[in-house]
C-alpha cells in the first residue's frame, strides 16, 4: 500500500511541475505532505484553504476560497494607512531619556532665573519668613524659616530677656551716656580727657582770647603837622612785630597838602637792608592809605614829597585782623 501512495505522490509532483517553473514566481518550495502521506495541493494557501498568489500587484494580493483557514495556519496581510501617532496605554513604567546634559551635583533638572534688567520688578526672588504665635522649638541640626511678627518684621533676639530695671546678669545694662536705656548727661568730669583738653570752660577762655586778638591794634604816631621840603624823603619809625607776632597786617596813612608818594618798607635786620612792600600816590589834601600783610619782622612807612614844600601827618599801626 505504501508503494502505491508514493507513486501517487510522484504523479502529483509531475503534474505540478509546470506551475513550479513559472517565470513570474520562481523560488525554492517545499511540497507539503499530510500525516497520512498524501500530498497537499501546491496551489492551496494556509494549509487547507485553496487560493493563489499573484505578484503582479503591489502589495501582493492573497486570494483564498470560501473554506475558513485552518487553525494554526494564519493568513498574513499588509496594514495600510496606519495613523502616524497613536495614544499609548501602559500600566507599567515608561523609560524616559534626557537628551540634554544633566546638571552635576544633586542632578536637579531646571533652574531659577533672575532677570534684574529692571531692578525689583522682574523675576524677583523673595526670601520668605514664617509667622507663628509660638516660636518653634528645634532639635539638633534642624532647620526653620526666619521668624516674623504679625506685621512681617523679622524677629531678632539676643537669646535672653532683660529683667525689670535691666539687671539681667551677663548683659551690658549701661554704656557711656545711657544707663538702663535712659540717656544720661555727660560732662567733662565724666570723660577720660587729657589735661588741658578743649572743654567748654577752656573753649570760653580761648574764644575770648581770639575775639580780643581779632579786635587788637597797636597804632603809632609817626608825625603830626610836620614840614616836608621839596623832593624830601621822610621815614617813619621802625616797628618791631616780634619774633612770634600776634599781628597779621601793617598799615600806614599820610595826609599832605601837596602831592607825593607813600611807601611801606619791610626788613629782617631792622633796616640794614630794606625791601619795598607796597606804595600808593598821594593827592594834595586827600589822605592816602595802604595795608600790607605781615611779611617781615620790622616794618616802616616813609613819605616821598613832591616838588613843593608840604605840611603832612603820618600814622602807622599793627593789627591782628
Amino acid at each position: 500500500m505504501n508503494i502505491c501512495k508514493i507513486i501517487a505522490a510522484l504523479a502529483l509532483l509531475f503534474q505540478a511541475g509546470p506551475a513550479l517553473a513559472q517565470a513570474t514566481n520562481t523560488w525554492p518550495r517545499m511540497i507539503p505532505v499530510r500525516p497520512d502521506g498524501s500530498v497537499i495541493d501546491p496551489g492551496s494557501v494556509g494549509g487547507g484553504v485553496g487560493g493563489s498568489v499573484t505578484q503582479g500587484t503591489t502589495p501582493w494580493v492573497i486570494s483564498g476560497n470560501s473554506t475558513a483557514n485552518a487553525s494554526g495556519n494564519p493568513i498574513f496581510t499588509q496594514v495600510v494607512n496606519f495613523p502616524a501617532s497613536q495614544a499609548v496605554t501602559n500600566a507599567g513604567t515608561f523609560a524616559v531619556q534626557n537628551t540634554a546634559a544633566t546638571p552635576a551635583g544633586a542632578n536637579v533638572i531646571g533652574r531659577v532665573g533672575i532677570d534684574q534688567t529692571t531692578p525689583g520688578t522682574t523675576n524677583a526672588v523673595v526670601a520668605q519668613g514664617q509667622y507663628t504665635t509660638t516660636p518653634p522649638t528645634l532639635s539638633n541640626n534642624a532647620y526653620a524659616a526666619p521668624q516674623l511678627d504679625a506685621n512681617g518684621r523679622v524677629l531678632v533676639s539676643i537669646g535672653q530677656t532683660l529683667a525689670a530695671g535691666g539687671t539681667s546678669p551677663g548683659l551690658a545694662n549701661s554704656i557711656q551716656g545711657i544707663t538702663n536705656g535712659v540717656p544720661v548727661p555727660m560732662s567733662a568730669a565724666s570723660l577720660p580727657l587729657p589735661a588741658g583738653a578743649a572743654t567748654a570752660a577752656n573753649q570760653a577762655t580761648e574764644i575770648t582770647a581770639l575775639q580780643t586778638a581779632a579786635l587788637r591794634a597797636v597804632p603809632f604816631s609817626e608825625a603830626s603837622a610836620a614840614a616836608a621840603a621839596s623832593g624830601a624823603t621822610i621815614f617813619g619809625g621802625s616797628r618791631d612785630a616780634g619774633a612770634a607776632s600776634p599781628w597779621s597786617k601793617f598799615n600806614a596813612l599820610v595826609s599832605s597838602n601837596q602831592s607825593g608818594t607813600l611807601v611801606v618798607q619791610g626788613s629782617n635786620d631792622n633796616f640794614t637792608t630794606g625791601v619795598i612792600i607796597g606804595s600808593t600816590a598821594i593827592t594834595a589834601n586827600v589822605s592816602a592809605y595802604i595795608t600790607v600783610p605781615l611779611l617781615y619782622r620790622y616794618n616802616r612807612a616813609y613819605l616821598v614829597n613832591g616838588a613843593t614844600a608840604a605840611t603832612y601827618s603820618m600814622n602807622t599801626s599793627y593789627t591782628a585782623n
